[in-house]
């Protein structure tokens, strides 16, 4: 089995682990399938890891010996953040993501800008950065921290670069702006919620949902060279 197709199979892996994982998320958001509510805290750990952690390796070797394997480390970090955020590090957690939005900003800010399609590129690079400061907005309105609320703007930044690349904008720069609205659904959901958090089925969605596409667009992008 060749490198692309073991990338690919990881790929498919993740999604499906993804998938089911999220019936969970729904059943700890009282959304449905209740009877899920209740697995061990271990094994929803484990479960959501090995999702996102076949990505991570999806992505290593669909990217390897490629400009994009930085694009790799961004994966790998925000693994590790997704892991904190997990265990309760909501703090440290945020940190770790910003630096893999950086990682990832500072790449596609290397790339060749885009001569296509630019005029949807940048209906996405203003949508997403008009909702960041949206978040940051009602965040602040909601009393919550400013400075917590300042880190899904670090994903619309990220977000914007990547549209302005020649990477694929259907998968690249649209999966990075759907995970960007799992930052801001996070961050808000934290700001109202003392307990159990009621949106953790959407911000799954949209935070694997976005990295399933990210993960694919920087695979078909690696085979085009």
């Amino acid at each position: 089995m060749d490198q692309s197709s073991t990338a690919r199979n990881l790929w498919l892996l993740g999604l499906v682990l993804g998938t089911g994982y999220w019936f969970g998320a729904a059943a700890r958001s009282g959304l449905a399938f209740t009877f899920l509510a209740d697995l061990p805290g271990a094994l929803v750990v484990s479960w959501k890891c090995a999702a996102t952690g076949a990505l991570v390796l999806s992505t290593f070797l669909a990217t390897r010996g490629t400009r994009l394997q930085r694009l790799a480390v961004t994966f790998a970090l925000i693994w590790f953040a997704d892991l904190m955020l997990a265990v309760g590090q909501a703090i440290a957690s945020g940190v770790v993501f910003t630096a893999a939005h950086l990682v990832a900003a500072s790449t596609f800010a290397q790339l060749d800008p885009r001569e296509q399609a630019k005029g949807p590129a940048l209906a996405l690079a203003g949508v997403v950065l008009a909702l960041a400061l949206a978040t940051l907005v009602t965040v602040w309105q909601l009393g919550g921290s400013p400075l917590f609320a300042i880190f899904p703007l670090f994903s619309a930044i990220a977000t914007a670069l990547a549209a302005r690349s020649t990477l694929p904008l259907a998968l690249v720069a649209l999966g990075y702006a759907i995970f960007f609205l799992s930052d801001a659904i996070v961050v808000v959901d934290m700001t109202t919620s003392t307990g159990p958090r009621s949106w953790g089925w959407l911000s799954w969605l949209t935070y694997f949902g976005g990295l399933t596409l990210l993960a694919r667009g920087l695979a078909v992008a690696a085979q085009r060279g």
